[in-house]
This record gives C-alpha cells, sequence and structure tokens, in this order.
C-alpha cells in the first residue's frame, strides 16, 4: 500500500505528523488560547513567566494583551517572512503601539480581535500587497480602522528606508537582511531610542539606504554582526561606523546587551529562541521586543539550551528577584532553559557531571565524578554523596586535584562508603576536582543520583554570587542505567562512526522470534541488514554500538539513527506484548535522556522513515501495535511518562 501513495500524499502525511509532534500540549493550549502563564508549581519557578498562544499570530495577540490596554495604532505586519517584518519594532515604539501578526491573503483572526479590543484607529502595513494583501485593508476598515499607511518598497531594503524615513532619527543600525537574529538582538535597544534599522547585504549597500544614509545627517550607526554577513566595505560606507559581532548569532547578541547594558534593566528578561528549522522563528521576538522595549528589558535570544556564551555573561546579572519571561510556548522556548537562566541566581557552587552517562548491566565501568568550582577555594571542602550501589573504597578509588590523582585514604570516607569528604583544597575556578570509582557495575535498571556539596573557603557555607544564602547547595546528577545484554554482530556491522540523532522503532514481522533468533539471524554473512537493539519478552540484546551505524531502514536513516527490534510474540499474548513493550519503552527513555532527545520529535517509527525518506515502504511496528489494541502515539506517550518516572524517582 504505502508504494501507491501519491507524492502529495506522502507530502501531506509528512507535514500533518511534524504538525503533531511540535503542537505537544494542544489541547492545553486550546484550551487557555493564549495569556500570560506565570508557573508557580514551587518556589524556584515562581519568577517564570511565559506569553504565549496557539501560534505565532496568537502569541503576538498575547503580547498585545499584556502591554497594552487600548492603542490608537497599530503596526501589522507579516507573520511568516521576517523581511519587511524586522524593522518593525522602532515604529511601533514610535506610536507605542503592538505589531500585530497576520498571514498574506486575509486579516488574521487573532491580530482582528486585538485591533478591535485595543481600539485602533490607525495602522502601519509593512511590506507591499505581496506580502499583505489590498483586502485586508479592506478588512481593516470594515473593523473602524480611518486610516491606514503602507509603508513598502520594491524589496526588503527600500522597505527598511521607508520605516527609517517615518523615524527621522541621526542614528541607525544597518544589519543583514538575508536573516533575522541579528536584527533581533538590538530590536529592544533599537525600539526603545526609537533608531531606524536598515538593511542590508553582504557585499552591498542597496541604492536605496545609500540614498537615506547620504540625504539623512547620521551621527552614530551600529552595524549588528560580523564581516560574515556585513563586510567591512559595506560598513565603511556607512558614517561614524561602530560594529557589534560575535561568533555566531548568540554571541553578538552578547555583544549588543553587553554595550547596551547601561541602557537596560535586568530585573526582567525576556527570552525568545533565535533559530529553528523553518526560518520563520523571529515572530515571538519581533513582537516581544516592543513589550520589552516599554521596560528596557533585555531580549536574549536562545536554542533548546542556553548557550555557553550567554550563560557567562548572564552569570552575575540575575538576582533572586529577576523574572524571566519566555516568548512562545514549550515548543519555541524550552522551560529548562527559563530555569536554567534563574537558577545563574541560586549560587556560585560550579557543576558536577558524570563519566560514562550510562552503562550497561553486568559490564565493568570506572565512573568519573567530575566537579568544576564554580568560584576559587581557599582551604576549601568537597563532598560527593554517592548511591548505595556505588560505595567508595579506600586504595582502590581516586581523587584527582590539580591534575594529581591520589587513592582515597580511610579518613576521606563516611558512611560505609556513601560520602568521601575531601578538606584543606586550594583550587581555582577552571580546575577540575575527579573522583574515580573504580571496577563498578549496574545490576538493575534505576535512576541514581550522585550530589556534591561545596564549601569554598572553610567557613561552613557556600558563598554564592549574591552573598545571600546560607547553606551549602546539593548538586544532583541522574546516572541512568540499563540492563541490556551484549552480543555484538561479526557480521553485517559495517563499523561507520555514527552519532546518533535519533531513535527508529521496528517490529521483527516474525511471530515467535525471541531475541536470540534475531541475533543469530544477523549474525550471518552478507545479509546486509542488523539493527542495534532486539526486545523480547525475557530481554534486551544489543548487537552493535551506539556509535556505529547499522543496516535497519536505508541509507538516510541508517546514518542518523539508532535502532530496536521489538519481537512479536506468536499468535494472541497480551503478556508477552506488554514485556517487549516495557522494554523498549525503557530503553528508548533512557536513550532520549542521554542523548536529549524528545519523544515527539526524534523517534520514529518505520513507516514515519518510509514516508519521510522514500527509501523503504515498511510500515512496522504500527500494525503491530494495533493488534494489542495501541498506537505509534501510545507508544511514544509511554516513552516520555518514563522519562519523568527516571529522571524523578
Amino acid at each position: 500500500m504505502t508504494r501507491n501513495k501519491t507524492k502529495e500524499e506522502s507530502r501531506l502525511y509528512i507535514k500533518l505528523l511534524r504538525h503533531l509532534r511540535s503542537s505537544g500540549l494542544l489541547i492545553f493550549c486550546f484550551l487557555f488560547f493564549t495569556g500570560w502563564m506565570t508557573s508557580s508549581a514551587n518556589a524556584d519557578t515562581t519568577q517564570i513567566d511565559r506569553i504565549y498562544g496557539s501560534d505565532r499570530y496568537a502569541t503576538a495577540a498575547a503580547i498585545s494583551q499584556k502591554g497594552w490596554e487600548s492603542s490608537e495604532y497599530a503596526v501589522l505586519a507579516r507573520g511568516d517572512d521576517f523581511a519587511d517584518a524586522l524593522c518593525a519594532g522602532p515604529l511601533a515604539a514610535k506610536y507605542h503601539a503592538p505589531i500585530l501578526l497576520t498571514e498574506s491573503e486575509s486579516l488574521n483572526a487573532d491580530a482582528q480581535s486585538e485591533i478591535q479590543r485595543l481600539g485602533v484607529k490607525r495602522v502601519f502595513i509593512t511590506g507591499g500587497t505581496s506580502s499583505i494583501s489590498a483586502e485586508i485593508e479592506i478588512t481593516l476598515r470594515e473593523a473602524g480602522v480611518i486610516e491606514i499607511i503602507r509603508l513598502a518598497g520594491n524589496d526588503r531594503y527600500e522597505t527598511s528606508v521607508k520605516i527609517a524615513r517615518e523615524l527621522n532619527s541621526n542614528k541607525m543600525i544597518l544589519a543583514t537582511g538575508k536573516n533575522y537574529p541579528d536584527a533581533l538582538s538590538i530590536a529592544v535597544v533599537a525600539a526603545q531610542a526609537e533608531i531606524p534599522i536598515l538593511l542590508a547585504g553582504k557585499d552591498r549597500l542597496p541604492q536605496s539606504v545609500k540614498e537615506y544614509v547620504q540625504k539623512q545627517t547620521i551621527e552614530q550607526a551600529y552595524i549588528v554582526g560580523g564581516t560574515g554577513v556585513i563586510s567591512e566595505g559595506v560598513a565603511q560606507q556607512v558614517p561614524e561606523a561602530f560594529r557589534l559581532a560575535g561568533s555566531d548569532r548568540y554571541a553578538t547578541n552578547v555583544a549588543v546587551l553587553a554595550y547596551f547594558s547601561g541602557q537596560l534593566d535586568f530585573s526582567r528578561l525576556f527570552v525568545a529562541v533565535g533559530e529553528g528549522p523553518k526560518g520563520t522563528e523571529f515572530a515571538d521576538a519581533l513582537t516581544g521586543a516592543v513589550l520589552a522595549a516599554k521596560s528596557s528589558s533585555p531580549l536574549i535570544l536562545v536554542r533548546d539550551t542556553l548557550p555557553e556564551v550567554t550563560q557567562k555573561y548572564l552569570k552575575g546579572k540575575i538576582t533572586p528577584f529577576t523574572v524571566v519571561t519566555g516568548l512562545g510556548g514549550e515548543n519555541a522556548v524550552k522551560f529548562p532553559v527559563l530555569q536554567r537562566i534563574i537558577n545563574l541566581a541560586n549560587t556560585n557552587d560550579g557543576e558536577l557531571s558524570v563519566s560514562p552517562a550510562s552503562t550497561i548491566a553486568g559490564a565493568t565501568k570506572n565512573i568519573y565524578l567530575v566537579y568544576l568550582p564554580g568560584e576559587n577555594m581557599n582551604n576549601g571542602t568537597v563532598e560527593f554523596f554517592l548511591p548505595d550501589k556505588y560505595l567508595a573504597i579506600a586504595g582502590q578509588d581516586k581523587i584527582t586535584i590539580n591534575g594529581a590523582m591520589n587513592a582515597l585514604t580511610p579518613e576521606q570516607i563516611f558512611d560505609a562508603g556513601q560520602r568521601v569528604k575531601i578538606s584543606g583544597l586550594n583550587v581555582t575556578t577552571g580546575q577540575k576536582i575527579i573522583l574515580t570509582l573504580n571496577d563498578k557495575s549496574v545490576q538493575d535498571i534505576g535512576n541514581y543520583n550522585f550530589k556534591v556539596i561545596a564549601d569554598a573557603d572553610g567557613s561552613g557555607i557556600l558563598r554564592p554570587s549574591t552573598g545571600s544564602l546560607t547553606e551549602s547547595r546539593t548538586l544532583p546528577v541522574r546516572f541512568p542505567s540499563l540492563k541490556v545484554g551484549i552480543q555484538l554482530l561479526s557480521y553485517n556491522r559495517p563499523t561507520t562512526p555514527l552519532s546518533p540523532q535519533g531513535f527508529v522503532i521496528h517490529s521483527t514481522a516474525d511471530p515467535g522470534a525471541t531475541a536470540q533468533k534475531i541475533v543469530q539471524y544477523f549474525n550471518y554473512p552478507n545479509r546486509y541488514s542488523s539493527t542495534h537493539y532486539v526486545a523480547d519478552w525475557t530481554e534486551t540484546v544489543q548487537m552493535i554500538p551506539e556509535d556505529e551505524m547499522a543496516w535497519h531502514a536505508a541509507r538516510t536513516a541508517n546514518q542518523r539513527y539508532l535502532s530496536v527490534e521489538m519481537c512479536e510474540p506468536e499468535g494472541n499474548q497480551p503478556e508477552q506484548f506488554k514485556k517487549v513493550w516495557d522494554q523498549t519503552v525503557l530503553l528508548v527513555a533512557d536513550a532520549c535522556i542521554r542523548y536529549g532527545w524528545d519523544p515527539q520529535k526524534d523517534i520514529f517509527s518505520h513507516m514515519d522513515i518510509s514516508y519521510a525518506y522514500r527509501e523503504t515502504d515498511h510500515i512496522d511496528p504500527i500494525p503491530f501495535l494495533k493488534k494489542y489494541n495501541k498506537t505509534w502515539q501510545d507508544l511514544l506517550n509511554a516513552i516520555q511518562a518514563k522519562m519523568v518516572e527516571l529522571q524523578t524517582n
């Protein structure tokens, strides 16, 4: 059946699949629609806000609702193309107006509702009728708008000039017209001071911008971004130019924040995503920048994690009273990123990591606990707390300080090996303290917390960056373990290096075949097929290491993903099926935690792969799951629930 699907059907299927996976808690968002959400689950999250809607248009409306009770003006920009919208922030700020977003052909319903709520009488439209149609003007007038000012040029560069002329400033900002992050980095400052943002190419200052520069008396120009986006030759054509740039978009964001820090109030931060697969992830930052400018709050660009350069910059600027506001839903700005920013204020206690990140039951491993102090230690103390399966042993286990490794002494071990305490430490930041636990093995499945507390100066407390905390703080690090038998293949193992990007779940289509039978099948010359793992109703077996490719789903998927085969019981065997299900869920959940994967985005059925890459026609394990009244979404939900269990128990 899959072979007969048309190209259009396949395209629509993939689009629907991606939409469902990216929408996350779709019903939740629908029920709450739009709004300002404050998390109050516990004391650590009361400083985290989020402004979001069901999509970028609803988010723009929610931002407007937060910042404006009424407004004579509004700025209307296209929501799926950054070019004309990018320069709208300073214009909106000049007229104390929000930015609302719309589709190209018809006025978005959220934008229309917000225009009516605000009582808007005058609307600036950025871009020509190919960006925002003339029909939208008719709808605006029907909604009560009495004046429409369209600012449009022959291209994005001339449109930026049209907007700049409305501002009539003796300063200017020059950013690339090819992408959006650099302009967003300076959007708050631009809006705050009503400085126009003009666009340029890498090696060309557009004629319309050149004429603007010649006619306008420019006393200060800021070039945002490095020479890779705006060349020095272009910069030299702008008077009094000063470049603000970093090694990437996040470093550029920090460079802008650092330069204008005196104009910014760090008691509130607005956080938006700085990149994404669609190239249209500018919207939340664009509309949120005008709101941020009202309180002189910085706009921070992030990815799925907090960039290291941003983290280093914010350290010391975040206080226990800083409020962090995410722009967009969880799929845009992840909650752990917001939490990480808040945590920068809590303490200066450093970081604890564990290597390896997981281990296989019964396999002998050395475990390394690496503690990186957050401040210089002067006669300080570090204590490691260990789970009962990893008790420290004097003479066998080691401690490394300032590069010197020594065996633990009985005097450094407490509580029958569950606590290791090292005193009299003189260690500077950047120097690691490493506890090596030799010859340890994991015997069952579970989630183990290692902890460390540190006293930097022997005073009995850990001195945090704010000087306000009075207790040392524990740093938990999860250490998952997985009970898996290892039977590495001699054949059908290409030994090609793999950096996994996700997991593909298959089913064997061989009812009654056990994991051992599958291993025997793959371990035969010239099969040209294999898999990383196989799970049946009694065991899970690993056949290929995770850093090597397997032949499981054709060329593209083989080069990207790990794989597991679910063994199918013979006949109708609900109990056996449940055991296969449980082992697969645990295996994949553990991998998701170790690699930082999202089950809704990074875990695929073989059917997904067939539709996505058109290199196979398999649809497993969907029929196998259906036989036992389970869906693919049920499996993804179970994996996600297991991840929560592993990380909290």
